[in-house]
């Protein structure tokens, strides 16, 4: 469960805190909320666990990993998507402040290499790009979870540099948002890149 309405009672979690401080915390964040307009909020399932018995994520729906991407690999996104990188004034990027709406969706589609290493649509396997690169890797690594992604013949990337507090509400990606019907990808990938401006994601 990963939303509630702000009136369900709190359950207990099984982590050893003291059940009436938690009510009265959870109490205080509801009061909060509701004060600013909200009906939903996350789970308290989905907000606390216990430290002390390691949590093993489902493996056929989501997984996390560190250190895929090399360093070198690492600094050419961040100089590609940094905040001040030109690749936003070229795309008119808007992150929605200074009275400006946020820029509608925009992505972009990749050719893929097939398993036995053959191109696809045209893609020579030898000329690739550090993004073709990237995404290799991370497709490598998705496919030890979910190997269906070794079948895929493209990959869809896009990018967004928005300040921490105006991030996606909750969501499932789906092929042009879901009109004429949902279609969601075998699998969605997330790389958060860190910078010292306040901004990421």
């Amino acid at each position: 469960l990963l939303l509630q309405r702000q009136d369900k009672p709190v359950q207990e979690n099984g982590n050893g805190e003291d059940s009436e401080d938690r009510e009265d915390n959870m109490a205080e964040i509801s009061r909060l909320l509701s004060e600013r307009g909200f009906a939903y909020r996350l789970s308290v399932a989905a907000l606390t666990h216990n430290h002390d018995v390691p949590s093993k994520p489902p493996g056929r729906y989501a997984a996390a990993w560190d250190g895929i991407l090399s360093d070198m690999l690492l600094q050419r996104l961040d100089m590609a998507f940094c905040p001040t990188s030109n690749f936003w004034d070229r795309h008119e990027y808007s992150d929605g402040s200074a009275g400006i709406d946020p820029s509608p969706y925009f992505s972009y589609i990749v050719p893929l290499d097939q398993k036995d290493g053959g191109a696809v649509d045209g893609l020579d396997s030898r000329k690739k790009s550090a993004l073709d690169v990237i995404i290799d890797c991370i497709r490598r690594q998705v496919s030890t979870v979910f190997p269906a992604v070794l079948e895929c013949k493209h990959a869809e990337w896009w990018a967004h540099c928005r300040p921490h507090s105006s991030g996606h509400q909750l969501h499932f990606d789906s092929d042009d948002e879901g009109r004429g019907g949902v279609r969601n990808p075998v699998c969605s990938t997330v790389i958060n890149l860190s910078t010292d401006t306040g901004v990421g994601g």
